[in-house]
């Protein structure tokens, strides 16, 4: 079984039996951007997308979530959706480890589908976080990828923040047991809570090899958009 898919039965299977507590928080996110984009890479093609998340926590360090996307541009069709089961302990001080499992899917345009399944290990520090995701079928089967982020927030205000992110994407091997070399990504962008939620305005960049089984076009853009939790 994929590791997506048990990801997806231990956190149905914690919500049902859990969901009734009063320790555990269950929380819902509505969000709408300009441009869906994950690691730099725009999956809704430019097009404006919105998105409903549903977080589940549990004061154990227990965690899952899921979230279904829609590209807002071409009818609302189903973009994509994306699921994650999680443990985090603090270790020390305000250190936290932080390990799961999540996979993402999406729908192209022009037809069919692809999913990454993903095991990951990282720190969190006050605002600083650190991650490592591992991949066995980074949207093609085959393909093992590692990908190194790194993500900080800086608070302006009562209302504003900074946020910014940095990625590495490594191929490791595709089935004929080449390798390839490395994709960066960036993000840098400005928050303000506003009536509730938050508006954001985000510069994303990528940057990869002229080859590699998941070559994609550079490229930069600026991204607006707005979410609220309930």
């Amino acid at each position: 079984m994929r590791v997506w898919r048990l990801a997806i039965a231990a956190a149905v299977g914690l919500l049902a039996t859990t969901a009734g507590t009063a320790r555990a928080q269950i929380g819902v996110v509505v969000s709408a951007a300009s441009d869906y984009r994950y690691r730099g890479v725009s999956f809704s093609e430019g097009a404006p997308e919105g998105s409903i998340a549903v977080a589940w926590d549990d004061p154990g360090g227990v965690y899952a979530g899921a979230e279904v996307m829609g590209d807002s541009a071409r009818g609302g069709r189903l973009l994509g959706h994306m699921e994650y089961l999680g443990y985090a302990k603090r270790v020390g001080g305000d250190v936290t480890l932080d390990l799961g499992a999540t996979n993402i899917a999406y729908r192209p345009a022009y037809g069919g589908s692809a999913d990454n399944p993903e095991v990951y290990l990282g720190l969190r520090k006050g605002v600083a976080r650190l991650y490592a995701y591992y991949s066995p079928r980074y949207f093609t089967p085959g393909v093992k990828t590692l990908y190194l982020a790194a993500d900080a927030g800086l608070p302006l205000a009562r209302r504003w923040r900074l946020f910014g992110h940095l990625g590495l994407l490594e191929t490791l091997t595709i089935p004929y047991g080449q390798a390839f070399g490395s994709r960066f990504d960036g993000k840098a962008g400005v928050g303000v809570n506003v009536l509730g939620g938050e508006v954001q305005l985000a510069w994303t960049t990528r940057r990869s090899e002229p080859s590699g089984p998941v070559r994609i076009r550079a490229g930069n853009a600026l991204v607006v958009s707005v979410s609220r939790g309930f």
